[in-house]
């Protein structure tokens, strides 16, 4: 998981707030797969479109932007985060 590098939170349209981060996720197998990517334990934290479905060719490197949404009102501080990716 890396941080998008340019800000480190943004105001939503809605007034909530986002964060932004790139997800490097590899398919060392030689055949294809398809991976879900969803939050652990969000407390309230939404993954943006997600939970997400991701097809990797075989030997294939992800590089996967994803945003972690705060809706207004609902988080003050920092938080940490966990991101769940399995094969399905």
């Amino acid at each position: 998981v890396l941080r998008d590098r340019n800000v480190l939170y943004r105001e939503a349209a809605n007034g909530g707030v986002e964060n932004a981060f790139r997800l490097k996720i590899v398919n060392k197998r030689p055949e294809a797969r398809t991976f879900e990517v969803s939050l652990v334990d969000a407390g309230g934290l939404q993954l943006v479109g997600g939970p997400l479905v991701l097809d990797a060719a075989p030997e294939q490197v992800l590089d996967v932007p994803v945003t972690v949404l705060a809706p207004a009102g609902t988080l003050h501080g920092s938080r940490d985060l966990v991101f769940r990716i399995v094969p399905t």
